[in-house]
């Protein structure tokens, strides 16, 4: 009885060790994907379709909407000035 609960707990234990490392390891391998630190910042994404989107991506200072399909990513349009909601809620929008 005491070795077919331990030949049952053991790959239990080791399987969900596994799955901590993969995710602790996989946080830190991604980089700054997602994360406001690095240079590029995904402010906002509409789904266009079942596998389509568009999306505003902020670069340094400039804003960038591109379309997104599962063959390609394209360039729509650069914005040179926009009204930032986020990160100026206080801000007139007559500016």
């Amino acid at each position: 009885m005491k070795t077919e609960l331990l030949a049952l707990i053991v790959p239990l234990v080791l399987i969900a060790a596994a799955a901590v490392a993969a995710t602790v390891l996989l946080r830190f391998w991604r980089g700054s994907v997602g994360r406001r630190a690095g240079p590029l910042e995904l402010l906002h994404v509409i789904a266009v379709g079942p596998r389509e989107r568009i999306a505003l991506i902020k670069v340094v200072d400039r804003y960038l909407v591109v379309g997104i399909t599962p063959g390609s990513i394209s360039r729509v349009a650069e914005l040179d000035h926009i009204y930032d909601t986020v990160n100026n809620p206080q801000r007139d929008k007559t500016d």
